[in-house]
């Protein structure tokens, strides 16, 4: 247990933008279909 190395900021900066992308994949290519087969729009009605 006394060998842990700890990322830096860096990785773990590196590591944020790797799972956004991928959680940016996802909602464009599998929920935003999902939605307009549903009818539901994603854009904002407020005014």
């Amino acid at each position: 247990m006394a060998n842990l190395k700890y990322a830096g900021f860096w990785w773990r900066f590196l590591a944020y933008l790797i799972d956004a992308v991928i959680l940016w994949f996802v909602n464009w290519n599998i929920v935003t279909p999902l939605l307009a087969v549903l009818g539901i729009s994603v854009a904002s009605t407020a005014s």
